[in-house]
């Protein structure tokens, strides 16, 4: 058993000292018997010892067992001081020196106290060290079936955490059975969702597809009718020109027939001014067919220069429209390509996700 040592001295003390001393001090202040004064110091310190041993008996302290060896040294030193202030510091006169007897008589009256405090003190401790020893011993029995009461309860205790062990291990079995048969699930729900967009993707490139060939179609079809009614306009263009050149040619041919007549018949006549002037008339008509004849063949050069500038045109717009058409089918392909990226990558995000799941809950059943 381990005694504990309070701080300070019992409460008791101090009042029963300061009493005892005063008393003490007015005994031989007034020189009263010396029976008178052992009683006086006697009694207090034995009231003290009682109140000390009654409190021993609540809780064992140390330091209140030695209060009662100092509570006798304290009279001790109060009843010397005391009586040499009293006898020797307030006279002087020869006659108070005879009393030093009385002085020594006090002196041994502390004395006593003292040495009854250490006998107290002592009787104190014995009485502890028996009450210790016993204590000891009932305490070591009760730890002993303490002790025993605790191993079988540490061998219930062991069983039921066996049996809860075996009880963990079987709901972590199923737990992750759950969870492998939850991402078996997930994982082939996931594998059907890409499947549909795959599909879907690749149903809408064949759109595309079809829409791209049919519009190329169109666009070729549209070329080939524009270029078809620009070559007939350029045929009908040149048989107009033919047909009016070869109309000039035949006026001109018929106004040189007819001057060639009257040239000859202005021989015939000898009429020479007539013939000047019919050549002259003739040279003005070829003049005027050789510029008719410049004009229509500058007109169909241009006209020919402006279907040649209109199917460059249509030209440059049938590859505009082609690249644009390569754009979109392109920018198509970059969708479809993107679209089964996205659902790699969120395939993938789902499949960490649920590992880092049955990791965790793992971890928490282990712990």
């Amino acid at each position: 058993m381990t005694f504990t040592a309070k701080k300070g001295l019992p409460s008791s003390f101090l009042p029963i000292l300061g009493g005892a001393a005063l008393v003490s001090m007015i005994i031989i202040w007034f020189n009263l018997h010396i029976v008178l004064l052992a009683f006086t110091v006697t009694v207090p310190l034995i009231v003290y010892f009682n109140i000390v041993k009654r409190d021993l008996l609540k809780q064992p302290d140390y330091n209140a067992v030695d209060s009662v060896y100092y509570f006798g040294f304290s009279l001790t030193i109060v009843t010397l001081a005391t009586s040499a202030i009293i006898h020797f510091g307030l006279s002087s006169d020869i006659e108070d020196l005879q009393n030093l007897n009385l002085v020594f008589s006090q002196f041994g009256v502390g004395l006593l106290v003292t040495c009854l405090g250490l006998i107290l003190r002592l009787f104190l401790l014995a009485s502890m060290s028996k009450e210790t020893e016993d204590e000891e011993q009932n305490a070591r029995q009760s730890l002993i079936q303490d002790i025993s009461e605790l191993r079988e309860e540490i061998t219930g205790f062991a069983s039921e955490l066996k049996d809860i062990n075996v009880s963990l291990k079987e709901q972590q079995n199923i737990l992750n059975q759950g969870i492998i048969q939850g991402l078996k699930e997930a994982t082939s729900e996931l594998q059907n969702q890409c499947k549909q967009v795959q599909d879907s993707l690749i149903e809408n490139q064949k759109q595309k597809n079809l829409e791209l060939a049919d519009y190329q179609s169109e666009l070729q079809k549209s070329l080939f009718e524009r270029m078809q009614d620009m070559n007939q306009e350029v045929y009908n263009n040149m048989q107009k020109a033919n047909e009016s050149h070869i109309d000039y040619v035949k006026k001109s041919q018929e106004q040189l027939i007819n001057l060639a007549k009257d040239v000859g018949k202005s021989i015939n006549d000898l009429e020479f001014h007539k013939v000047a002037q019919s050549a002259k008339k003739s040279v003005q008509l070829v003049s005027s067919a050789y510029e008719d004849m410049q004009q229509n063949i500058t007109n169909f050069n241009d006209e020919m220069q402006k279907i040649s500038k209109q199917y460059t045109d249509i030209h440059k717009q049938h590859q505009q429209q082609l690249h644009s058409t390569m754009q979109t089918t392109k920018a198509s392909v970059e969708s479809v390509n993107d679209a089964l990226t996205e659902v790699a990558n969120k395939a993938s995000d789902h499949m960490k996700k649920q590992k880092s799941v049955v990791t965790s809950r793992s971890e928490q059943r282990v712990g």
